[in-house]
């Protein structure tokens, strides 16, 4: 997949074109949820659970930034399809 966005460092200002709430939402939760030395995520929720990093959350709000972003995603052999132009 072609991410119109750098997977690793997503801006905080969302992509042309793109659900501008469900980015700054996602965003927002992903900015939370960040590795901790030890691996552990160190958000407040996933400290006191003792998850792992890349915790439920972090995946979550990943999946919220592509969601966000669907209509600008290209998927190899199949044409992009923008719904929002």
């Amino acid at each position: 997949m072609n991410y119109p966005f750098d997977r690793d460092n997503p801006p905080e200002e969302p992509p042309a074109r793109t659900d501008r709430l469900l980015w700054m939402v996602a965003y927002a939760l992903r900015a939370e949820h960040e590795p901790g030395v030890d691996g552990f995520c160190v958000a407040r929720t996933c400290v006191k659970e003792s998850e792992l990093w890349p915790c439920r959350r972090r995946s979550l709000a990943d999946g919220g930034l592509l969601a966000a972003a669907w209509p600008l995603v290209e998927l190899p052999g199949r044409k992009r399809r923008d719904a929002r132009t």
